[in-house]
């Protein structure tokens, strides 16, 4: 039997977010006053949508799990023993938890988000692997290493995934995504062979903004989104509205509104901490 204890405050609905993406082509010449609007028939702009600050973490919430654990599990993390506990359950129960989380997760993301949950291209479930020179730090800290990598190299010499290794030392994903990126700048864990892995851990480690995650993760390609920039800047210029990349890109019909809401959502969410109690 597990009981759940969470927060009364509820999470802010992607609805409620709002972005002010600042334009990135600051430089790119004002259009002529004989320069058609692209976006003369596209519709009223839709109500901006919230962007978490790139430049630093957000305070961060804590949900906390109490269960009763298998004690005779040993050798895993706590996140694998809550897991073990709610597969132990029986088969109906599981069935509502199941179902119920289905109809959260399906109002939160579109379908086509959700296609993308599978195992190889999902973030939380990504094993890091360390490099040759991540192996040697393990064996020779160097001074200049933060505490905090070298608790990720000995996860990952571990086998842990990224959402194991959040719930093992209290992190957010979001302060997880800033270490593993670090991590791999310093050439002491390989790559992730996934783009929409990699394009989500720097997204949620504030090293890129939407619109790059969108193109990293070949949602829209490239071309697509220099178009809904020369829109953004025009907007800025011929309208003197300041617009975020989001809002121009649905608007453009390149991404559903639903899929920006979801990414700003999952963004936002990253800032929270997951506690298991044991």
């Amino acid at each position: 039997m597990m009981m759940m204890s969470l927060p009364s405050q509820s999470s802010p609905h992607p609805s409620q977010l709002t972005a002010n993406t600042p334009s990135p082509i600051a430089n790119t010449p004002s259009p002529t006053a004989n320069t058609p609007s692209p976006i003369a028939n596209t519709p009223p702009p839709i109500a901006n949508t919230p962007s978490p600050a790139a430049s630093q973490p957000k305070a961060e919430t804590q949900f906390t799990v109490q269960g009763i654990l298998n004690p005779q599990v040993t050798g895993q993390t706590q996140l694998d023993n809550l897991l073990i506990s709610i597969n132990s359950l029986p088969l109906w129960i599981r069935q509502v938890i199941y179902t119920d989380l289905r109809d959260a997760l399906e109002k939160e993301m579109t379908a086509k988000t959700m296609k993308t949950l599978d195992k190889e291209n999902f973030l939380q479930l990504w094993d890091p692997i360390l490099t040759t020179r991540g192996k040697n730090e393990l064996l020779n800290p160097s001074a200049d290493v933060s505490k905090n990598i070298q608790l990720l190299l000995k996860a990952c010499k571990n086998g842990l995934n990224v959402a194991s290794i959040c719930t093992e030392f209290n992190w957010t994903l979001e302060k997880c995504c800033i270490l593993l990126c670090d991590t791999i700048a310093a050439g002491y864990l390989e790559p992730s062979i996934s783009i929409i892995i990699d394009a989500t851990m720097r997204y949620l480690g504030n090293k890129t903004r939407l619109g790059e995650y969108l193109v990293h993760s070949q949602r829209i390609t490239q071309e697509e989104m220099d178009q809904a920039l020369m829109t953004q800047q025009y907007i800025s210029v011929a309208m003197g509205e300041r617009t975020n990349i989001g809002e121009i890109l649905v608007r453009l019909e390149l991404v559903d509104q639903e899929d920006v809401e979801a990414i700003l959502f999952l963004k936002e969410e990253s800032s929270k901490v997951f506690k298991v109690q044991m």
